[in-house]
């Protein structure tokens, strides 16, 4: 009945409650807090069930919380306690103990119910503890806790009391407790500790009761400030005593002991991974840790370090207040997800204009954020063993979620674009608008979350590089994240076939159009391209110039957009495509590398964060470009507010209705009285004005510039390179069409409609954003050089002054008076020759199938089964079909994975078919070779559930490995799945151009058994143009070559497996010895593929190889063409490279 402090059920903290929660968790953590045992809710809950319907309609027949307590508690005085809690009660050794109330809602985040609950101290014996204890389950229905109860939402028979009964320290009148903040709430400082001590035990300062010294203590121990009160007396465990007059003034802590509860707090913090509000107390010498709880309220400070990247202009009252509501549910939504508490301040809020970020909140919860333990190589291993990303399920679910909400979300956005308000009232208009902003609170909901999780993964992402190697690590990162194809990216292709279609009209690309009306004026004369663009700005024209709805969309500005085509219309195509190209074999060529000097244990799990990263990104776009559809409803449903206004004389004009806060505005529309309408908005009118004119103080309240450097601007760098010129200052979309030919482009912040002006400049400043900021992630791919988190550039640069923008000294980016002198060196690639082979590819990711496939190439010569089940299922194939029948975690793991699916199996299926049918279709019609899964079992062991199957080999690259997995019995079922799935791509979907490769085939026995079984499953050879490929790798097979052709339609050479078997050395050895040995260009190896390639062109099969040889020596990619093979199936970012080689020209 009774848990110790100890007991692994203590971590369940709907059994013990949140102080009992805590209390466990800080001694099992090592922490030094006094002995004790909890008494779970499951006590409370069985004396309650037979009086829950009696309690319900007591509190049904009273009004008051005092009233509906009193009635309650009378009823529940009377009924009596179990039998077996006073005898478990009487077992506990004789002591002092203090009997604390530990509710089931009560010490978590959000919900502290601090000191409506109550503790009683000095308990001895049996009787006085039963006592305690009632007293304890009494206290959950206080009159002050019931309403307390019902504001959080929490059920009043939801809720349940444990009772944490604990040995008591003997603080005596000379020693002190107290408590103490891991940082200080008060002030919102986050770099001291606050302490409140006073002598004897600590209640008295809990409660509030006494005078208490306070201390305030820096990370480094320093006693930063003390405040010593008068203490005429002390509690302890007699009682309350007299403190003598010597004493009463004197500090209850010296700075030693000040420096160790501050230790003390900060040890809470780094274990419960939240700042900590603890009780502790000191007896003969000794801290003690008596409570731990998370601080659920904290002084904000307010900065622009967080809201100028998303809000970088004055936003108008309504906009604001419709909307902050639906930010801070779609916050706590993705913390919730994040497994992070819930934040219940402010996280921005408008101030004189603009919008602030809280930066303590943003401080603390940063450093919670999933992936923060990742300090070292060896906290990463460990992490990639424990789960890796697989740990965090949201990561692969967030998307789905989006998706799954869009369709809704888009036909209602439909529903309210097509809305008559011919007939509507003002009272209709406003629910109209209260609506619309449901639906994009509902719809934004998972949107917090998408762009915290492409933080996270570009904030590990870059940890790791810096772990492999931290001089070049920025220059990696960029490489890796350079070219993403996003939506944005999609609409600025748009934007440029459209400068293609105006170049045929000179005189509309050098005439500016400050209004709609002169454009379509303009346009007139090109009939042709005004069709063009009005399409356009059908597809595209909710896209918005600024986050305020008071602003117009691109439909209502349309000469804002054509602007950007202007500036579009002068750039050249063959410089565009050929950067282009030139950007994305860098990206892929550093993905290349860098998996190369990874450690083998880090592969999987790097290839997976960068295509994760890369996938985010995109995911981010394309959910942002979706949430600005909601702009054009919004608008004008609160334009049609504005107009019934304006005929009531309530208004000037219509859209100063944005200036009516919306509480300000309902409670006209209900009392159907305007009189102050007016009023309120020309003050909101004007504040807004005035913010327009003013640049905002970075840190609220004050002037202190944003950045300082003593040898120039300081901010991050956002993209590489460097660049010298003169600078233009761009505040508002209106001034694009002034924007010179070759400046260097300063903004506050840009957006993905500010996209084209970056076509002409040379290099960009901006006052906030980092690395995923709009600017930085745009001058990446345009290749030119940025300064993001600039702070007040706008303000201190002019047009025309001259600068250096510097992105080459790593993290940093400077901007430096003047111009200094750079170099430039650039490499063009000519056009792509014909070559004596066939040049195919290596692909394992079907996320980045499409963007491979347009490179220049002649099919897939190797796509990887294992990199789809690895990546985008995750559990072993036998965990799959053993469900429901396993253990617990694992059944809970495949139920995460597989929800949305028919069955687990089904997932299987679905997952193998979907990930090899993207390859196939990014590829049609050329050839797709499919190879079946080749894990070896210390890779299977890595899937989830894989330690339960796999045995642990010796050498599981000579093990239980290919051909020998598929036909037998234990693994059978398993491979079946993966033929379903083969055969869904090419039977169902039609995707014929898949042909199926079997890896390490030794024997041929195995051959005869493998193309026999595939059979079986659907997969005959020959059927429906169905080619069998042999992986030819183990030296029988090419001993053999002749009679293994009997089974296949050709081999592809694995060289390099073949190469290490040939040589006899382990390939993943770390001995540089033996490393130096490996070598697919040593004669021995040399001289079986010359002995396969001439077998296969014997008898006029297939050969090709798909090692890593080619890719690295394009020496040996020449001497395999020369011997007549096939084709050469290259990691795509030695494509262009190798092929060049081969026809003899630079490369």
């Amino acid at each position: 009945m009774l848990l110790s402090f100890t007991a692994p059920e203590t971590l369940d903290v709907a059994r013990v409650g949140g102080k009992g929660f805590g209390l466990a968790r800080a001694t099992q953590a090592g922490l030094p807090v006094p002995e004790g045992v909890i008494l779970p809710t499951d006590a409370y809950r069985a004396w309650m069930a037979p009086h829950r319907d009696e309690i319900a309609a007591r509190l049904a027949a009273h009004d008051t919380p005092q009233a509906k307590s009193a009635a309650v508690v009378e009823y529940l005085q009377q009924q009596p306690l179990p039998d077996d809690l006073a005898t478990a009660l009487a077992a506990l050794p004789p002591h002092d103990y203090a009997v604390r109330s530990s509710g089931s809602a009560e010490d978590l985040p959000g919900a502290a119910f601090a000191g409506l609950h109550d503790t009683l101290l000095n308990v001895h014996g049996a009787d006085a503890l039963l006592a305690a204890v009632k007293q304890c389950w009494l206290s959950l229905w206080n009159a002050e806790v019931l309403p307390y109860r019902e504001r959080l939402g929490v059920a009043h028979n939801s809720a349940a009391m444990a009772v944490v009964i604990q040995q008591m320290v003997d603080v005596k009148a000379h020693e002190a407790a107290g408590v103490a903040f891991s940082v200080d709430p008060v002030r919102g400082d986050l770099g001291n500790v606050l302490i409140n001590a006073a002598f004897g035990l600590g209640e008295t300062v809990v409660a509030g009761e006494s005078p208490v010294d306070e201390f305030r203590v820096d990370r480094a121990g320093a006693l930063t400030m003390q405040q010593i009160a008068t203490k005429p007396q002390a509690l302890v465990r007699a009682g309350t005593v007299a403190i003598g007059a010597a004493q009463q003034n004197q500090p209850a802590i010296d700075a030693t002991q000040a420096a160790a509860i501050a230790a003390l707090a900060r040890q809470a913090e780094a274990h419960f991974g939240f700042p900590q509000d603890i009780e502790w107390a000191y007896s003969d010498g000794a801290l003690y840790l008596l409570q731990s709880r998370p601080i659920t309220r904290f002084a904000p400070r307010w900065t622009r370090d967080e809201s100028a990247e998303r809000f970088p202009n004055p936003v108008t009252p309504l906009t604001w207040q419709l909307c902050e509501a639906g930010f801070h549910e779609s916050l706590n939504y993705s913390f919730n997800l994040m497994g992070l508490p819930p934040f219940h301040d402010k996280w921005f809020a408008l101030k004189d204009g603009y919008v602030y970020g809280n930066q303590n909140a943003v401080d603390i919860y940063a450093g919670r954020l999933p992936f923060a333990p990742l300090r070292d190589a060896a906290s990463l291993t460990a992490f990639i063993e424990a789960g890796g990303l697989w740990r965090y399920t949201w990561i692969s679910e967030l998307p789905t979620r989006w998706l799954n909400e869009l369709d809704h979300y888009l036909l209602e956005i439909g529903r309210y674009n097509a809305l008559d308000y011919r007939d509507k009232t003002l009272a209709d208009c406003w629910r109209i608008l209260q609506d619309i902003n449901t639906l994009g609170t509902r719809y934004f909901l998972p949107n917090i979350a998408i762009s915290l999780t492409q933080t996270l993964l570009y904030r590990v992402l870059r940890h790791i590089l810096n772990l492999l190697d931290a001089a070049s690590a920025q220059e990696t990162f960029d490489r890796l994240i350079s070219v993403v194809e996003t939506k944005t990216g999609a609409v600025n292709q748009a934007m440029w076939q459209l400068s293609r279609q105006l170049r045929a009209w000179p005189a509309l690309i050098t005439a500016r159009y400050h209004d709609a009306a002169a454009l379509d004026e303009a346009l007139k004369s090109a009939p042709a391209l005004a069709a063009a663009f009005t399409e356009f700005l059908a597809l595209h024209g909710h896209r918005e110039v600024d986050f305020d709805a008071y602003h117009p969309t691109w439909l209502e500005a349309p000469q804002t957009v054509f602007t950007q085509i202007q500036m579009m219309a002068t750039q050249d195509d063959v410089a565009r495509d050929e950067h282009y190209w030139q950007k994305k074999s860098a990206m892929y060529e550093s993905e290349r590398a860098l998996l190369q000097r990874a450690p083998a244990e880090w592969r999987f799990f790097l290839q997976e964060l960068v295509r994760l990263a890369r996938s985010y990104t995109a995911l981010d776009d394309i959910e942002h470009y979706q949430t600005t559809r909601l702009t054009i409803p919004f608008r004008r449903a609160a334009r049609e507010i504005g107009k019934r206004l304006v005929n009531l004389g309530a208004l000037d004009t219509p859209m100063d209705v944005f200036f009516l806060p919306p509480d300000v505005l309902a409670q006209a529309i209900a009392n159907d009285d305007y009189r102050a309408i007016r009023a309120t908005a020309e003050r909101e009118k004007a504040t807004y004005q005035a913010a327009q004119q003013r640049a905002p103080d970075w840190v609220y309240g004050t002037d202190a510039p944003a950045v300082t450097a003593s040898d120039g601007w300081q901010g991050l760098g956002g993209s590489p390179g460097v660049v010298e010129g003169a600078v233009y200052i761009i505040t508002d979309p209106a001034q694009f069409a002034d924007f010179p030919q070759g400046a260097i482009l300063v903004a506050r912040t840009t957006n993905p409609a500010w996209t084209p002006l970056f076509y002409h400049a040379k290099g960009v400043i901006t006052e906030s954003g980092g690395p995923l900021s709009h600017g930085a992630v745009t001058a990446r791919e345009l290749g030119i050089p940025a300064v993001v988190g600039a702070g007040n550039a706008t303000e201190a640069l002019k047009d025309g002054t001259l600068v250096t923008v510097s992105c080459a000294e790593g993290d940093t980016g400077r901007i430096y008076d003047g111009l200094l002198e750079t170099e430039v060196s650039e490499v063009q690639r000519g056009a792509m020759p014909a070559i004596g082979a066939k040049i195919m590819m290596n692909v394992g990711n079907p996320q980045l199938a499409f963007d491979f496939a347009q490179l220049p190439n002649d099919g897939v010569g190797l796509a990887r089964l294992e990199f789809i089940i690895n990546n985008n299922i995750g559990v072993h194939p036998k965990a799959i079909l053993d469900y429901p029948q396993v253990d617990a975690d694992l059944k809970k793991a495949v139920e995460s994975v597989a929800r949305g699916h028919a069955s687990p199996r089904a997932f299987y299926v679905d997952k193998v078919a979907e990930g090899v049918a993207t390859i196939a279709a990014a590829f049609w019609p050329k050839p797709v070779i499919v190879r079946l899964s080749d894990f070896k079992s210390n890779e299977y062991r890595k899937l989830i559930g894989g330690s339960r199957y796999e045995p642990e080999e010796e050498n599981p690259m000579l093990g239980f490995r290919g051909a020998a997995r598929y036909i037998s019995e234990d693994f059978g079922p398993a491979f079946a799945m993966e033929c379903e799935a083969l055969k869904r791509v090419r039977d169902d979907m039609g995707l014929t151009n898949v042909q199926v490769m079997a890896p390490f085939v030794r024997t041929l026995g195995q051959a005869e058994r493998v193309t026999a079984l595939l059979a079986e499953h659907g997969l005959k050879r020959g059927s429906n143009g169905l080619k069998l490929i042999m992986m030819c790798e183990i030296p029988s097979n090419a001993v053999l070559a002749d009679e293994f052709l009997e089974y296949f339609d050709g081999f592809s050479i694995g060289s390099n497996d073949l190469t290490q078997l040939t040589l006899g050395l382990d390939r993943d050895s770390g001995m540089e010895l033996l490393a130096a040995d490996f070598d697919e260009r040593d004669p021995a190896v040399k001289a079986l593929i010359a002995r396969v390639i001439k077998a296969c062109r014997a008898q006029g099969k297939y050969i090709g190889i798909c090692g890593q040889g080619p890719s690295d020596h394009p020496d040996f990619a020449r001497w395999l063409v020369q011997q007549g093979i096939v084709s050469l199936s290259l990691n795509p970012d030695s494509v262009a490279e190798t092929w060049m080689q081969l026809a003899n020209l630079p490369s």
